[in-house]
């Protein structure tokens, strides 16, 4: 085996450990379902799916999967779309995934952590 190779079995074999990350949540809010909607990766917006738009700088999470809790409940989201306004950890949910987590409408902003 050549060194080359034994490298590059070395570097294929190493797991990414999943980081857990402080994040705080907005809500899309229900003016955003009226009417059809693209997300940021191309897929129809539905305010019964399970997805989440990243702010600027975690643009770069568009198409993956990430772990979001909240008040010790964990929901699998699709990063779909982007938040142009939110601010950086800051990410913005639609409505069914606000509801999921137990939460009025009311209330503006949750805090929880998110995992990618």
């Amino acid at each position: 085996m050549t060194a080359a190779f034994a490298a590059l079995l070395l570097m294929l074999s190493v797991q990414v450990t999943p980081q857990v990350h402080s994040a705080t949540f907005s809500f899309y809010g229900p003016y955003y379902s009226v009417g059809e909607h693209l997300n940021a990766d191309g897929s129809p917006y539905s305010p019964d799916g399970l997805t989440i738009a990243a702010p600027p700088n975690l643009y770069w999470l568009l198409g993956r999967t990430v772990v979001v809790t909240v008040n010790g409940r964990s929901l699998m989201l699709k990063v779909a779309d982007k938040c142009p306004g939110c601010p950086p950890a800051q990410l913005d949910l639609p409505d069914n995934v606000w509801a999921s987590f137990g939460q009025p409408f009311s209330r503006g902003i949750l805090r929880g952590s998110i995992v990618w």
